[in-house]
């Protein structure tokens, strides 16, 4: 084969994986529409536990559906955006600075934590 024809072919293979991931991308960035009732099982704040200490709290209007306790998709995600955003965690700091040598033996030591022996 001469390189001409190498060259064509590498353009066509180029050309067809890129409108192959364009039309990928494109697939991924559909937004599907947002269920119009949320439950524990399926909710916006993606916990099934957050959502019903939220609805026994009254933080939203719920009603019965069948077993589970329902609530509109958009009445939460509207008293999700409502809520203050959390404090940022932080790691207690140790009197004085602590050199790196410290901190590595700090992080090397065993958890203190208990293991579950499997019988």
């Amino acid at each position: 084969m001469n390189s001409a024809a190498v060259e064509a072919f590498a353009r066509a293979v180029a050309t067809m994986a890129a409108e192959l991931a364009a039309d990928l991308l494109t697939d991924r960035l559909k937004v599907s529409p947002a269920p119009r009732y949320a439950t524990a099982r399926e909710n916006p704040l993606g916990s099934a536990r957050a959502f019903r200490e939220a609805a026994a709290a009254g933080a939203f209007k719920t009603f019965r559906r069948g077993k589970q306790a329902a609530a509109l998709w958009e009445d939460v995600e509207a008293w999700m955006v409502s809520q203050p955003p959390p404090a940022p965690r932080t790691k207690p700091q140790a009197d004085g600075d602590l050199s790196l040598r410290d901190e590595l033996a700090i992080a090397a030591k065993p958890s203190t934590r208990k293991r579950r022996v499997s019988t």
